[in-house]
């Protein structure tokens, strides 16, 4: 059933059986409310067997509830898409367990960068089988990308980086809600964002300010966000390590955040950094700006190991 149609109606049987949303999650086997939040938004849909036990939890006919003739018709399609759904994460799932993979099918993360780091835990994340991703980044392929980025190809040079990744998480699921978003995320454009329809935010933007600003709007949102620290000039992927911003060291990138969230009173920020001291080198871009070098190695290793602590955090 399509989310268009199933979120209004909700809503409306709520108010008219008089139950709130962890009471209909509850009643239909979820254990957080969130999943009926996504649902009444338009953000996520109902499963297959969801849809069954609804309209008999609540003796629903229905044509009448849904307010289409061709019911059957409909849950059969969903049904099959479920069944594709099922098999492709069925490895995961016997991880994980069922109720964890409907809460990841059900979640929604904003991703903000698809380069080096970004692009290798975007591909994760729809592995994993979260269900829907927003990508953003303003940035085209450029021959310079190939020896890291995800998206970065002979045949994808010139094109949106954003572009070339939601054709691939279609092709690796189709059934997958993918949002490309062709932006930079900036201050002065942060009103452009809508980041409390999130359930995670994902800063692998390579930006300071934007960095700062993100970090900033999702503490007041109270949304759990985890940062990218310094992925160049690195050859260890085994000095990357997940902690709190302020118990990092080291990494240059890491000591400017660290002041920064400190002036503005962030308490905590779960980052991702190195403690692999920077390996010197001499590149300059055509405006003369020094470039860091960079592996095939350490920035997906670094977008992996992200790609798992969001993973981990939204089936807690």
């Amino acid at each position: 059933m399509s989310k268009e149609t199933i979120g209004p109606r909700i809503k409306r049987l709520r108010k008219d059986k008089n139950i709130t949303q962890q009471e209909l999650a509850e009643s239909l086997g979820y254990s957080h409310k969130s999943v009926i939040t996504n649902i009444e938004k338009g953000h996520s849909e109902m499963s297959y067997e969801k849809i069954l036990l609804l309209l008999r939890q609540y003796s629903l006919d229905a044509n009448d509830f849904f307010g289409v003739q061709r019911v059957d018709e409909l849950l059969e399609e969903k049904k099959k898409n479920d069944y594709k759904k099922k098999e492709q994460f069925r490895r995961t799932e016997a991880i994980f367990g069922k109720e964890k993979m409907d809460l990841l099918y059900h979640s929604k993360v904003i991703v903000f960068g698809v380069g080096g780091v970004g692009g290798h835990c975007v591909d994760s994340l729809a592995r994993s089988g979260v269900g829907q991703i927003d990508i953003v980044d303003f940035d085209k392929v450029e021959v310079t990308n190939i020896n890291r980025q995800f998206v970065a190809s002979y045949s994808s040079i010139g094109k949106y980086k954003v572009d070339v990744m939601k054709e691939h998480l279609k092709d690796v699921n189709p059934i997958i809600k993918v949002k490309a978003i062709k932006k930079f995320y900036l201050p002065n454009n942060e009103d452009e964002f809508d980041l409390s329809q999130y359930d995670y935010i994902i800063d692998c933007a390579d930006n300071m300010s934007a960095k700062i600003s993100l970090v900033v709007k999702a503490n007041s949102l109270n949304i759990p966000i985890i940062s990218a620290l310094g992925a160049g000039n690195k050859i260890d992927p085994t000095k990357l390590e997940v902690s709190d911003i302020y118990k990092t060291s080291v990494d240059p990138l890491a000591k400017i955040l660290r002041h920064e969230l400190r002036k503005r009173n962030i308490p905590s920020l779960k980052v991702v950094f190195s403690k692999e001291e920077p390996i010197k080198v001499d590149i300059k871009d055509e405006k003369r700006r020094a470039t860091p070098g960079s592996t095939s190695f350490v920035p997906p290793t670094m977008g992996l190991i992200i790609a798992s602590e969001v993973i981990k955090d939204l089936i807690k």
